[in-house]
């Protein structure tokens, strides 16, 4: 039926029925609804073709409209108007407008609306565009699925309370999202040919990109985040950008990021806007790595605070750089790494983080807090039922193998405790780096090693043989990057904690106890100068009795047996024999050149030769010592 607006369906619209369902009908002039031209709680077109502009300006549609099969030839405009059910309607749908396997010849336009319920857009096709700006929907979701649109596509200044759903569509023009505040936004299994920016938004929940394609740049420019940004497959043929805002004292935060399954062709970038050291660095509560042989490309994280970093399961593909990055926690388990990852300008955080502890659901979330905020305010950052722990520094490594991973001016001695277990990190590289000093490696004190105190046997067994294991590993590492004192500093930090494993595993191994007692004498191998001073001490304790033995002043069987005799002793010891001390350090000396022994009883001898072979070994230890660079 072929018709004209004001004959037919002006009339029609302006009737006082609750809905209205009309079919078939093809207008051939321009459709404009104002005011008191439209007085339908539900309104329904089917199969029809509009030939001219389709204008609802400045109505109330009060419970909703529907477009079903039709076709529009030219624009469609939708402004100022209202879908929020100021009228009581009988029937109560599931969506306030909605446009279902339609043809959009012209743009489309939605300007400065409030919609109640769902907003949907499925199967359509438009040709010339789609436009949403000042449109809110704060107690149902937005919906654009399953069609294709072209030469534009922009979303400004929306509100949506729920979520705003974008999948299974083709976009063949440029797409965007700028400063609006949104629930959850969902972009799924979608084609964008063209170049994607969402800029200035807030999402009080989540921003999910599941599947899709993206052929040109991806651009997220100071976005807020209340949740996740999750990025779960999806081949990503140009930049990802995701850019944080640096200026002033408050940048703009992504809660979490969540990345796994995705091909990056041309990299994944997540950094601030401006490089000003004097900024603060933007916060990000968790950064969550899913790896597989899906995950592909570069991904790069710069200049941000991050609570808690998890990498896991295997990397084959995919490149990761950390750069000039604060961390709290770093957890990398059960993964195996056989691509690239830098650690550059890597260290513990400055902010004050806190572990949120939920135990009925055995859950755990991180969260920044400013060192100045008042204690009675902690607890409105949690819920019933929840803990709220201070969160220590932590470098957490377990069932992994970092392969070929670098780490470049790393502080790893910022971190308040570094756990390596059962991981293989021979394989690394390190340059410029601050290692942890030993008493921060293991989840033990090793002042307690040392007592043997508060632990049990098998305790104390397995943290030294695993932390044995780990500095035998770096030091292979070190060694085969040529950095040779670094790693004659981790081998004495392995023989230490071999010591303390023989002492307990091998109760009645007494001669590699022996020796591994007497290798501590010069930090096995490492410290001339502790060799040097136990070498004088040594040699003057078994000076006393040759200088006491080889006087002429003292009666050797009454030393001390009266005050004059223990000053006349002392006396003997520090000044009158003295001159003979110096001679004893030289393991080659002739004692009847050096003292007159006649008178002096057989004993004399057997301490003689005793110190020349304690100085003798003490020599040997500086020497070795000495040579700790050179020897191979």
């Amino acid at each position: 039926m072929v018709t004209k607006f004001v004959d037919y369906l002006l009339p029609l619209v302006k009737g006082h029925t609750s809905s209205e369902e009309i079919t078939g009908l093809v207008v051939a002039d321009q459709v404009v609804f104002r005011g008191e031209d439209y007085n339908k709680d539900w309104l329904t077109f089917k199969n029809c073709i509009f030939q001219d502009e389709v204008i609802f300006s400045e109505l109330d549609f009060h419970s909703g409209i529907k477009f079903i099969d039709c076709i529009f030839e030219k624009t469609v405009s939708f402004s100022n108007f209202d879908v929020t059910g100021s009228r009581i309607a009988p029937v109560r749908h599931s969506y306030s407008i909605f446009f279902g396997q339609c043809i959009h010849r012209g743009a489309v336009f939605f300007r400065e609306g409030k919609v109640l319920d769902n907003l949907v857009l499925s199967n359509c096709q438009f040709d010339l565009g789609l436009d949403f700006i000042k449109i809110e929907v704060p107690n149902g979701k937005l919906s654009v699925e399953n069609s294709t649109i072209k030469s534009f596509c922009g979303f400004q200044l929306i509100e949506i309370g729920k979520q705003f759903d974008l999948k299974k569509n083709t976009f063949d023009c440029n797409f965007s999202i700028d400063d609006s505040k949104i629930n959850n936004l969902l972009l799924a299994s979608n084609e964008f040919k063209k170049r994607i920016e969402i800029e200035n938004s807030m999402f009080s929940g989540s921003l999910l990109l599941i599947d899709g394609v993206y052929h040109k740049e991806s651009r997220f420019f100071n976005n807020d985040i209340g949740g996740f940004l999750s990025l779960s497959g999806g081949e990503y043929r140009d930049n990802f950008f995701v850019t944080f805002r640096s200026r002033g004292t408050s940048p703009n935060t992504i809660k979490s990021f969540y990345i796994a399954n995705c091909n990056f062709s041309n990299g994944f970038f997540a950094d601030i806007d401006v490089k000003d050291t004097f900024e603060l660095k933007p916060i990000v509560h968790s950064i969550r790595v899913n790896a597989s042989p899906t995950l592909k490309g570069n991904i790069v994280f710069r200049n941000i605070d991050v609570g808690l970093l998890e990498l896991s399961n295997f990397n084959a593909n995919a490149d990761f750089v950390f750069e000039n990055m604060w961390f709290n926690k770093i957890e990398i388990t059960n993964f195996l790494n056989r691509a690239q990852i830098v650690f550059s300008n890597v260290r513990a955080s400055f902010t004050t983080w806190f572990v949120v502890h939920n135990a009925k659901v055995r859950s755990r979330r991180m969260i920044a807090v400013p060192i100045q905020i008042e204690q009675p305010k902690m607890l409105d950052l949690i819920s019933e039922g929840e803990k709220l722990t201070m969160s220590s520094s932590e470098m957490f490594v377990h069932a992994t193998n970092l392969g070929d991973t670098q780490f470049f001016q790393t502080d790893f001695a910022s971190f308040d405790r570094v756990i390596i277990t059962n991981s293989i990190v021979s394989e690394i590289s390190t340059s410029k780096c601050k290692w942890f000093p030993n008493e921060k490696l293991g989840v033990l004190d090793i002042a307690k090693i040392k007592r043997k105190k508060g632990m049990t046997e098998e305790t104390r067994l397995d943290f030294t043989l695993n932390n044995r294991e780990v500095y035998r590993q770096l030091k292979l590492a070190m060694e085969k990057q040529g950095d040779r004192p670094l790693a004659l500093e981790f081998q004495r930090r392995e023989m230490w904690y071999y010591a303390q494993y023989i002492t307990s595993a091998e109760k009645y191994n007494y001669k590699d106890r022996f020796i591994l007692w007497l290798g501590q004498t010069n930090d096995y191998g490492q410290n001339w100068w502790k060799a040097t001073w136990l070498s004088l001490i040594s040699n003057f304790i078994l000076y006393i009795p040759i200088a006491l033995l080889t006087s002429t002043k003292l009666a050797h069987d009454k030393f001390a047996t009266s005050l004059r005799d223990v000053r006349l002793s002392l006396s003997e010891i520090f000044y009158g024999r003295l001159y003979i001390y110096p001679q004893l350090l030289n393991p080659a000396h002739i004692l009847d050149r050096i003292v007159d022994v006649r008178s002096s009883p057989g004993i004399i001898y057997f301490v003689d030769a005793l110190n020349r072979i304690v100085i003798a070994y003490f020599i040997f230890q500086i020497v070795t010592a000495f040579r700790k660079y050179v020897r191979s």
